[in-house]
């Protein structure tokens, strides 16, 4: 139902599932050991929902500056792309014990479990959907 990703002197995540299946660790993890590690799970959920992402406002003006250039640069893409083409993305300092942190939840993605009455989302305590306003911003709606 939600993963979280941030740093301490490295990067952390947790992932928390209400109803987890087809959950794989591979190879099965063990300290220092491989050098690359896969996991992956499967969650339902009903038709017709979203993810929520949300990223902490970084802690430094400068690091702020640049979050907002790139998520302005990342909707200039988006505006230039047809529907379903490319990926696109910004980018955003780790701040981990050197640069502001540790923050081990710095970004967070929720999405709702099949069958929950809980609506994912940050403050508002409920996702955004086509149409509605997204709080706290000057980007008017989703859609």
């Amino acid at each position: 139902m939600a993963g979280v990703f941030g740093g301490d002197s490295s990067v952390k995540w947790l992932v928390v599932s209400d109803d987890p299946s087809d959950v794989t660790s591979e190879p099965s993890p063990e300290p220092g050991k491989p050098r690359k590690h896969r996991q992956r799970g499967r969650e339902d959920t009903d038709p017709g929902q979203y993810f929520v992402v949300s990223i902490e406002v970084p802690r430094t003006q400068a690091d702020k500056n640049d979050l907002a250039l790139g998520l302005f640069a990342a909707a200039d893409r988006l505006s230039g792309l047809p529907a379903g083409a490319g990926r696109v993305w910004f980018r955003l300092k780790i701040e981990d014990t050197q640069n502001g942190g540790p923050n081990e939840d710095q970004i967070k993605i929720d999405w709702p479990s099949s069958g929950s009455s809980n609506s994912p989302g940050p403050e508002s305590g409920g996702s955004i959907g086509p149409g509605e306003t997204i709080p706290g911003t000057s980007f008017g709606t989703a859609t």
